[in-house]
């Protein structure tokens, strides 16, 4: 099994947990990917 690493600033984090309790579990996951996208922009996604 693979494990993703994506790194998320305080700021980020903070942001996930609110959305987190007022998505569903498929919009959620979306928006997961959105920001993994970013990430691999940027160049701190991992796969592990």
């Amino acid at each position: 099994m693979k494990t993703i690493n994506e790194t998320f600033e305080d700021k980020e984090f903070t942001l996930m947990k609110k959305m987190k309790k007022k998505l569903s579990w498929h919009d959620f996951i979306i928006l997961l990917t959105q920001h993994a996208q970013e990430s691999i922009k940027r160049g701190d996604f991992k796969i592990l």
